[in-house]
């Protein structure tokens, strides 16, 4: 495969462009597509038109094509030059952004970074166990297991800890995909994700390192000790008003909850991606 091929999972196109506009003040939004019935014999719906200009003629190789068949090439070309035009706004970002090693980048700076990687997708995985009508486990697992043989008390009480893990971690997350890798914790919003839910979970056989480019926001400088303390001193300071940190506490329950289950290590930096792909 060529060096400079990016093959792109993820891309949060609004940070994307708000960097871009940011650095290079101003950004082109858009490319100049002609007019595909420029040249039309007639422009009456469903007739066939001579269209000798635009992409419907480039596809059709200059043959006759319906105003509806243009319509509908238009709207392809559309959808694919919105993916050409982001991916070419990547890489300016990552050549105008000058992203810091994950060793170097401090809180705010741009970083780009590498390795093996484990993509957590809670909501997923509570599809799979959990009954979705109660919070025990999925009748249609437990029977599958049951016909390979692969049931007893001590495997139901372990997916039992599991599923109860995956409920709460995914009521914490609100749907969004966990990335974790060495000194790297991320939040995803599935709605940048260009693979599906099934295609994201192959990625756990892959052997690559994957790419993250993004934002340093934070990182996490405390151990699960230290922040279990801090919630405590919440409720016990009786100088200060407990409802007066409300808005601490969640984010330190989450906090605590990773750290206490290893899913992000002391010294990790919480990064917003813009984007993450393989080379």
């Amino acid at each position: 495969m060529s060096k400079n091929y990016k093959e792109i999972i993820y891309l949060n196109s609004s940070e994307l462009n708000s960097a871009l506009s940011q650095l290079n003040q101003g950004l082109i939004e858009s490319l100049v597509e002609t007019n595909t019935n420029s040249k039309n014999t007639s422009s009456e719906a469903g007739k066939t038109t001579n269209a000798s200009g635009g992409i419907a003629n480039f596809l059709h190789g200059g043959v006759a094509v319906s105003d509806k068949d243009s319509e509908e090439l238009g709207s392809l070309f559309g959808e694919e030059k919105n993916i050409v035009l982001n991916d070419f706004k990547l890489i300016s970002l990552l050549q105008d952004s000058e992203p810091k090693s994950l060793a170097e980048a401090k809180e705010s700076d741009f970083v780009l970074t590498n390795g093996k990687f484990n993509i957590s997708d809670f909501n997923f995985s509570e599809t799979v166990l959990s009954n979705p009508n109660s919070s025990t486990l999925n009748p249609k697992f437990k029977n599958f297991m049951k016909d390979v043989d692969a049931w007893g008390k001590d495997v139901e009480r372990d997916f039992k800890q599991i599923n109860h893990f995956i409920q709460y971690a995914n009521s914490l997350t609100q749907g969004n995909v966990i990335l974790s890798m060495d000194q790297v914790f991320s939040f995803l919003n599935k709605d940048n994700f260009r693979i599906n839910s099934g295609e994201l979970q192959a990625l756990a056989y892959t052997h690559r390192s994957l790419n993250v480019f993004g934002v340093v926001e934070a990182v996490m400088q405390e151990n699960a000790d230290e922040v279990s303390d801090e919630i405590s001193e919440m409720f016990d300071d009786e100088e200060n008003d407990a409802l007066s940190g409300m808005g601490k506490i969640i984010p330190k329950l989450t906090e605590f909850t990773f750290l206490a289950t290893g899913v992000i290590q002391q010294n990790d930096k919480f990064i917003r991606p813009i984007a993450l792909f393989f080379d």
